[in-house]
C-alpha cells in the first residue's frame, strides 16, 4: 500500500511578486515561489485553509489581537 508524508506551511499572509517592493530579497518569498519550491521536491497541495490566530497578550490598546493565517498542507509519496 502507498505511504504518504506531509508538510505544513503556516503563512501570515499570501504574498505575490507585486508585494516585493522594498522587501529584503533574503526574507521575501511569494506564494507562487513557495508552491513551486515544494512542487520541485515532489509535493502537491492537499489542502489550503485560513484560520484566525488570537494573540492573548494585552496590547497597548488594552485588547487582544487577531491575525489571519493561511495553512497549506502538502502531500507526497514516500
Amino acid at each position: 500500500s502507498p505511504r504518504y508524508e506531509y508538510a505544513v506551511e503556516v503563512l501570515p499572509e499570501v504574498l505575490t511578486e507585486a508585494d516585493n517592493m522594498g522587501a529584503s530579497l533574503t526574507q521575501f518569498e511569494s506564494f507562487q515561489t513557495m508552491l513551486n519550491r515544494y512542487a520541485s521536491a515532489g509535493w502537491h497541495v492537499k489542502t489550503i485553509t485560513s484560520r484566525e490566530a488570537v494573540n492573548h497578550r494585552i496590547s497597548m490598546t488594552g485588547f487582544s489581537s487577531k491575525t489571519s493565517q493561511v495553512v497549506v498542507v502538502f502531500e507526497r509519496l514516500r
